[in-house]
């Protein structure tokens, strides 16, 4: 290269709300891999924040209701489908979606049993995940923290093993 040293251009990332399956359009197959990710018949989502409509960090079934009616749906004024930005409670268009490059991005790390995100296993995590559990309180900031045995939903299974955990007995997951 003569010397000269090169320079290899950033990776454009775009993010398309509904697009589960993440090949770059909204369709019955993003409708497919959401249902069996949610009945846990599947793998979970090529891209869990696309699939991720309401922005409430869970793929759910308010997600799939929401893809399901953009789909085959039509809006009040009978147009047609609403974009799943405007259901979702979003005025972003696509082309005002943030593009980030690659370079940028981070790895996540979850730490099974860090249900409120703030980096450890504590009494909080316990806390957070029973007001949740019982209908007390928010979704955990980080489902995937709190979903400890890994079957796509946070439930009594995973508080008794945080439970185990944090008094004493071996949790292979946390």
């Amino acid at each position: 290269m003569d010397g000269e040293s090169a320079e290899a251009a950033p990776f454009d990332v775009r993010y398309l709300r509904g697009d589960a399956n993440d090949d770059g359009s909204v369709d019955i197959g993003d409708f497919i891999v959401m249902v069996q990710y949610i009945l846990g018949y599947g793998d979970a989502p090529a891209s869990m924040a696309q699939a991720d409509i309401n922005g409430d960090r869970s793929v759910d079934v308010a997600d799939l209701v929401l893809l399901a009616d953009y789909l085959w749906g039509e809006d009040e004024s009978d147009s047609g489908a609403q974009s799943l930005d405007s259901r979702a409670k979003t005025s972003a268009s696509k082309a005002d979606k943030p593009v980030v490059a690659i370079s940028e991005l981070q790895p996540v790390r979850t730490l099974r049993g860090d249900a409120n995100g703030d980096g450890s296993v504590d009494l909080g995590d316990f806390i957070v995940m029973v007001q949740y559990i019982l209908g007390y309180g928010d979704a955990p900031a980080s489902m995937a923290g709190a979903d400890i045995n890994g079957d796509h939903a946070v439930n009594v299974l995973d508080l008794v093993l945080l439970a185990n955990h944090l008094w004493g007995a071996q949790c292979e997951r946390c």
